[in-house]
Parts: structure tokens; C-alpha cells; sequence
């Protein structure tokens, strides 16, 4: 029993030591660069916008265009055009410094700050096309709405792109977009061995538009 104790004792010493040491060594750091970080995502750099989410919509959209001949009202006719379609996200990571590294050195957490995400393309899928129309009382049915069917679609571009920029939207996008980019950097953070108890234990995403509620450290 004693000498039980005396190993443990002796094992709780060195433990302490080691500790102590590590206490007093300051923590240097990984050298890491964004462009290296960028240079490794597996898709073409010469206009580098990394697709991060898609969101598939609905659209619906509404004309109407009334005629008169010689006086008479010809009565209004009605135009109900919807549509599938499909907005592709993007961040723009082409500039000289599209990612910024900063570090929280008490947590060793690197945040990495991203472009906000934008709409980068939208996809129509025109097999999908709903059209109803609501003839005036005095138009020809083959002929009534076609000119405002036109119109519509060609707007339908447009609108949905309109509709997919609205911030609120922009945010469910961040949220879905900041796993692929975790993901993204921590295989950056594990092919630079700056992953582990000497390294980074902590990765966040943030963007350029969120909140920052705390100063953090710029890595060269």
C-alpha cells in the first residue's frame, strides 16, 4: 500500500510539472495564410465563387390587361403564371484578400471571415410552368393573355432573384453555407498539421454582414 502510494504520488508530480510548463510556455500560433486556404478548395481559380447553397422556391406572379375598341370595354383579361426554380449561392473568394484568419488565442479558436453569400445564379425549370387565364368578356380565348404570358416569364428571372437577395432569406443561406465552409477549413487546418493540442482546437465561420461581438486578434 505504501509503495502504491509513493508511485502515485510520484506520478501526480510529474503530472503537475508538466502542466506547469506548458502553463508557462506561450502559445506561438500556426502559420496559416488564406490565399493557401483558397489555393486548396478543389474547383476553378480564375473566377473563384464557391457555390455554398441552393434554395428551390415556388414563384407567382400576376398581370392583366384591359381593351377597348371604338368605345366598347372588351373587358379585362386576367393572367396567373407560376413556376418552379432553383437560386444557386455563392461567395466571391477572387479578391486579394477574399478570407480573413483571426484568432482568439485564450480558446486557440481560429474564425475564419467569409464574403456574404449572394445570389449567384437562378435556375428556372419551365417544365414545371402553371398558367391560367381569366379572358375578358369581349376576347378571343386562343388569343387573349399571350402577350402578357410573354411578359411575365420574361420577368420571372428577375423576381425570383429579387425575391432570393431578401436579407432575411440571406441569412437562412449563412446558416446553411457555414458547415461546407467549416469543413472546407478544417481539411485546410488538417493538410497544414495546425489542427490539435498544439495547434487550432477551434474553428468558427463567420461572415463580413454578422454582428462581431468581440475584438479578435488579425493573422498576418
Amino acid at each position: 500500500m505504501k509503495r502504491f502510494t509513493l508511485a502515485t504520488l510520484a506520478l501526480l508530480a510529474g503530472a503537475w510539472c508538466w502542466f506547469a510548463l506548458r502553463g508557462d510556455r506561450p502559445w506561438t500560433p500556426p502559420a496559416l495564410k488564406a490565399e493557401d486556404f483558397v489555393g486548396g478548395i478543389p474547383v476553378p481559380h480564375d473566377r473563384l465563387r464557391l457555390i455554398v447553397s441552393a434554395l428551390d422556391v415556388h414563384k407567382s406572379v400576376l398581370g392583366e390587361s384591359g381593351k377597348t375598341v371604338l368605345g366598347v370595354d372588351l373587358g379585362v383579361t386576367k393572367v396567373a403564371l407560376s413556376m418552379p426554380a432553383r437560386i444557386h449561392y455563392a461567395v466571391d473568394l477572387s479578391g486579394p484578400q477574399p478570407v480573413e484568419f483571426k484568432l482568439h488565442p485564450a480558446r486557440r479558436e481560429l474564425v475564419a471571415v467569409f464574403p456574404d453569400p449572394a445570389v449567384e445564379a437562378v435556375e428556372l425549370m419551365t417544365a414545371g410552368k402553371r398558367v391560367a387565364i381569366d379572358t375578358g368578356w369581349g376576347r378571343l380565348r386562343s388569343y387573349s393573355g399571350r402577350a402578357i404570358e410573354d411578359d411575365l416569364e420574361r420577368g420571372l428571372y428577375d423576381a425570383v432573384k429579387a425575391d432570393g437577395s431578401a436579407p432575411a432569406v440571406l441569412e437562412q443561406v449563412k446558416e446553411r453555407a457555414r458547415p461546407l465552409l467549416a469543413r472546407l477549413l478544417n481539411d485546410y487546418l488538417r493538410r497544414a498539421n495546425a489542427l490539435g493540442p498544439d495547434g487550432v482546437i477551434y474553428t468558427r465561420i463567420r461572415f463580413k454582414g454578422d454582428v462581431e461581438y468581440e475584438p479578435l486578434a488579425m493573422l498576418p
